[in-house]
């Protein structure tokens, strides 16, 4: 059995809990309004292995299928030559004259990252493989008698290669529980799970995303910091904001990597950076998820066939009854929409203000590994077929509909809303 990947500790920072251990907790419906931990970098570190556990389901439950919507693990930076782009601009810039003190020495220190990470961009580190490792064991350990009664499951993946690596993790660890576990069909991979292009927002919701995003953050200031010439980031990567959040992006995901990174990027991107941004990332994502604006943003239409052929294969499947679980393999936005519609927590909510939409659902909420659980069981006591929606291993609540059990829902109920 693979060992289990050491915790990684980021001082300070109590990291959101999405990997379990083999224990179970007994249901807590209070659990379910806890505030989403939050940091800086856990868009990209692993979590604590202990900080949660699955839920332990009550006697007289018996499970009977698991869907799993997940994002994929840790990565290198996505888009091809991202690297090199951010090599290529603070070298012109030094070339050119327009580079100031700070970004000459953030240069000197990313010449030695370089070529440590240039030509994997997009791929799954070595953290991501282990995290959806980790995850599938705790799964397989938590449903033991599903598992072992139904040795099949359905498994699709996008065509991102890092989806499909994660999705050869997860089945290594499950596998690595229950060796007999095979895919009931051949792995469907599709670009129905790649993400949809729609991203803009509209107004009033793009105004005061805009209004925020200078608020919160000084770019001209940050941009000031290495560079003479305030528009220069903006001809490499398009804008001057998308400078600042690949940067951030690449600082953040070098937690994650499986080699002895250089040290010393703290001082070109600090504390206060970090929060800024994760502040800016999670505005966006929550009016785009709003109500006011869901419907028009992000081709919902698009999304709801992705919906409809995972529900269409939860019936067909629980009807044969001979696959365990639904394996879905994607992206972040597809598990931030599917959230927003079935209205888990407040997600799909319209929050107002800004500061209260970073406040209680930082980005972090789906960061990667991620993994959305709608536990589909049998309650022997009434008869009825009810699930459990789980948001990395933490119990939810389903806006408008009622509990029948302590964090459990009607899955007609569920399912209708999925349809709708």
């Amino acid at each position: 059995m693979k060992e289990l990947l050491k915790l990684l500790t980021v001082a300070g920072i109590c990291l959101l809990s999405a990997c379990h251990t083999s224990q179970s907790a007994a249901l807590d419906p209070d659990a379910c309004t806890a505030p989403y931990a939050s940091s800086n970098l856990t868009e990209y570190t692993l979590y604590q292995l202990d900080a949660q556990t699955l839920p332990e389901l009550p006697e007289k439950v018996v499970p009977l299928y698991d869907i799993v919507i997940a994002r994929h693990g840790s990565r290198y930076l996505d888009g091809k030559g991202s690297y090199t782009i951010m090599l290529n601009l603070f070298s012109d810039a030094e070339r050119d004259g327009v580079i100031t003190q700070q970004g000459k020495e953030f240069l000197a220190w990313y010449k030695t990252l370089y070529p440590l990470v240039t030509g994997h961009e997009s791929q799954l580190t070595q953290m991501g493989h282990d995290q959806h490792y980790s995850i599938a064991q705790s799964l397989g350990q938590w449903l033991p008698t599903l598992f072992e009664g139904k040795p099949s499951v359905r498994i699709a993946t996008s065509t991102s290669q890092r989806v499909i690596d994660s999705q050869e993790a997860f089945m290594e660890g499950l596998t690595s529980i229950h060796p007999a576990i095979r895919p009931a069909f051949a792995i469907d991979t599709t670009e129905r799970l790649r993400v949809h292009n729609r991203w803009e927002l509209n107004e009033p919701c793009a105004s005061a995303y805009a209004a925020y995003k200078a608020q919160r953050f000084d770019l001209p200031g940050f941009i000031a910091r290495f560079f003479t010439d305030g528009d220069l980031p903006s001809r490499y990567f398009g804008d001057n904001y998308n400078f600042v959040r690949v940067m951030r992006n690449m600082l953040a995901s070098l937690q994650s990597l499986d080699f002895q990174a250089p040290d010393g990027w703290q001082p070109f991107f600090g504390e206060a950076d970090f929060a800024a941004v994760h502040d800016i990332q999670s505005s966006f994502t929550m009016l785009l998820l709003g109500r006011s604006s869901l419907s028009g943003n992000i081709g919902l239409e698009w999304y709801r066939d992705v919906w409809q052929s995972v529900l269409d294969n939860t019936l067909t499947d629980l009807e044969q009854g001979r696959v365990a679980a639904g394996l879905y393999f994607t992206h972040d936005i597809l598990i931030d929409n599917l959230l927003a519609v079935l209205r888990l927590d407040r997600f799909g909510d319209d929050i107002q203000p800004m500061e209260a939409i970073t406040a209680q659902y930082p980005i972090s909420a789906v960061p990667m590994a991620s993994n959305l659980q709608l536990c589909i069981c049998l309650d022997q006591a009434s008869g009825e077929t009810i699930v459990y929606p789980l948001l990395n291993g933490r119990c939810g609540r389903l806006q408008g509909l009622q509990e029948v059990r302590p964090g459990a829902y009607r899955w007609e109920e569920v399912a209708a809303r999925l349809r709708q």
